[in-house]
């Protein structure tokens, strides 16, 4: 990880997480990890009728930060292309293999610092 502050970005990030959790509980989330790596992924794979497969590019971000302080791209896309559709499904499947939805076995913990900080800090997140 980073020096400094950057060293809390992904606890700030948990405990957003964290609380979004407590009011959507029907939601599921899964949190990519693979040890020695910064790395992040998020993204959309839906399969619909008649074998139309739907995923998206570009920063699916929601945030405050996002919403009022920065300009975030994203596309949709859709096809029936079979060949498409198989490579999109095994980047997903790759991303996959490093997600975790059991908040469990999550390896960051946070403590109520994280949590002040974190509300202190939702515009800049």
């Amino acid at each position: 990880m980073g020096d400094g502050i950057k060293n809390w970005i992904p606890y700030f990030y948990r405990a957003l997480r964290d609380r979004t959790m407590k009011k959507l509980p029907q939601a599921e989330f899964s949190e990519y990890f693979k040890e020695g790596w910064t790395f992040h992924s998020k993204g959309i794979w839906a399969e619909g009728p008649g074998g139309v497969f739907f995923s998206n590019i570009g920063g699916s971000n929601f945030s405050n930060r996002s919403f009022y302080r920065d300009t975030e791209f994203q596309m949709y896309m859709w096809t029936q292309c079979p060949d498409f559709k198989q490579e999109l499904l095994g980047e997903r499947n790759r991303i996959w293999r490093y997600g975790y939805t059991d908040k469990n076995k999550f390896p960051l913990k946070y403590g109520i610092p994280t949590q002040i900080l974190t509300r202190l800090l939702k515009s800049f997140l």
